[in-house]
């Protein structure tokens, strides 16, 4: 189950191994460290894919909905980024 929750959360690793430890639980990161771990996975996706990078950047849109998901105004966020043909329009979309 951790696994799948860990879709967009990579940092659910950590918190999980602190429970188990009995150690604190480090803070879920804030929204701009969030975006900024999607960025930089969305770049080493790109660089990963380069035969196909049209194909890679629709394959891992659903990715990108789970990094913004519960952010506010996500919907919109999840809405533009499910549309991407390119991992450049992700750039654009998070500025």
């Amino acid at each position: 189950m951790i696994a799948r929750g860990s879709f967009g959360q990579p940092w659910i690793f950590a918190q999980a191994r602190a429970l188990i430890d009995g150690t604190p639980v480090p803070a879920t990161p804030p929204v701009a460290e969030r975006i900024r771990r999607s960025r930089s996975t969305t770049r080493a996706m790109a660089q990963s894919y380069e035969p196909d990078p049209e194909g890679a950047a629709i394959e891992f849109r659903k990715h990108l909905g789970w990094y913004v998901k519960g952010l506010l105004n996500s919907a919109e966020l999840r809405r533009r980024l499910h549309a991407v043909n390119g991992f450049g329009e992700v750039e654009g979309i998070f500025g």
